[in-house]
């Protein structure tokens, strides 16, 4: 089971639409991405719920704490719906809650996919994440995930790190289908090297 990133993704965690469509939803009605008389910006508050949100994760033996970690979370949600790294939380705090990803899981994890299809900021850890529960996914959902994974790997140079992550997925359920992955973009990287690699001179 991974570790969700409560470190790293302090700020990457409303994804790169946020700007284009959060910010403009909330601010549509203000004319302006500040809210009125406050000189604070709504993807400021909802960082700032995102990282008590974290902070109550730091101790996973408690269960209390997770009620209040989600409660942040949700709170992030209101401020900035398309963060997606608050969704995951949310996915990842069912997951560690009993064991496995239950309906809330799973649609938190949906919905992350519906509002940011591919998020750079979070998407290898988004999934691993799956494919951890792989067993849990319904068709449409492993087909979302499938399609950030090749979304990833047409950078080139994300096609290396995405590997070894693939590598790296513990779970039965999931270890056969990251193979697979893992060898398409193998794949990819040796099509383009051989690209990339100067035409043999013929002899005379």
């Amino acid at each position: 089971m991974i570790r969700f990133p409560v470190r790293r993704a302090a700020f990457a965690l409303a994804g790169i639409t946020l700007l284009a469509c959060g910010v403009a939803l909330e601010a549509g009605r203000e004319g302006s991405a500040r809210l009125p008389l406050l000189n604070v910006s709504v993807l400021e508050i909802a960082a700032g719920h995102d990282r008590v949100a974290e902070r109550w994760l730091d101790d996973r033996k408690d269960p209390a704490r997770f009620e209040k970690a989600k409660a942040e979370s949700e709170a992030a949600l209101r401020q900035s719906p398309y963060d997606t790294g608050a969704l995951l939380r949310l996915a990842y705090i069912d997951r560690i809650e009993d064991g496995r990803l239950d309906r809330a899981g799973v649609e938190a994890l949906v919905t992350s996919y519906d509002r940011v299809a591919f998020d750079p900021a979070v998407a290898r850890w988004r999934i691993q994440f799956a494919l951890e529960n792989w067993e849990y996914l319904p068709v449409k959902l492993r087909q979302r995930v499938q399609e950030e994974v090749f979304a990833v790997a047409s950078e080139p140079g994300h096609r290396w790190p995405l590997r070894i992550q693939l590598k790296n997925v513990q779970n039965p359920y999931g270890v056969m289908v990251a193979a697979f992955w893992q060898l398409r973009v193998q794949r990819m990287q040796e099509v383009a090297s051989n690209r990339g690699a100067p035409a043999p001179q013929s002899s005379h």
